[in-house]
């Protein structure tokens, strides 16, 4: 019982990830949003998992370097796929667990900076119940994922100062 005393907030910071990331799966049962760009991280992730390279197709038969999108994204659902995961239902995933960290990083930063418990938990119950960021996390983006690097370098530059 003292371990969860002491580690209290952490607990905490871990439940609001794990709703927040509950209520993604529960959006997107049916499956991710996609977009114009969610047509293109998905049809480069199939070429790259068939070894056609990180490519998408230009015209009737050409397929051309993606170099207009970031790579992370396709090369992550690639991955995926090659676990025998479909890449739609791989965005999902993907998506469930950036929105989770997200939320868990977003209250671990706060509570580095303000070195209250509390404030970072109201702060990942905020972060959880923002619209905004929810949605994002509800299409086959590659901003999630980006997200996810953002907070982790920003916690792992107030873990150096």
């Amino acid at each position: 019982m003292t371990w969860l005393l002491k580690y209290r907030n952490v607990v905490g910071l871990v439940v609001v990830s794990m709703v927040g990331a509950s209520a993604v799966a529960l959006a997107t049962k049916q499956g991710v949003g996609l977009s114009p760009d969610s047509i293109t991280y998905i049809s480069s992730a199939r070429n790259l998992a068939n070894g056609q390279g990180l490519t998408i197709a230009s015209g009737h038969t050409e397929q051309v370097p993606l170099t207009h999108y970031p790579p992370l994204l396709p090369s992550v659902l690639a991955l995926v796929s090659l676990l025998g995961v479909n890449e739609l239902a791989g965005a999902r995933y993907v998506n469930i667990i950036a929105y989770g960290a997200n939320i868990f990083l977003f209250g671990l930063l706060l509570r580095r900076y303000t070195r209250h418990g509390w404030t970072a938990l109201l702060g990942a119950v905020l972060c959880a119940s923002s619209v905004p960021l929810l949605d994002v996390h509800l299409w086959a983006w590659s901003e999630p994922i980006f997200i996810v690097f953002l907070f982790n370098r920003i916690v792992s530059g107030a873990a150096e100062a």
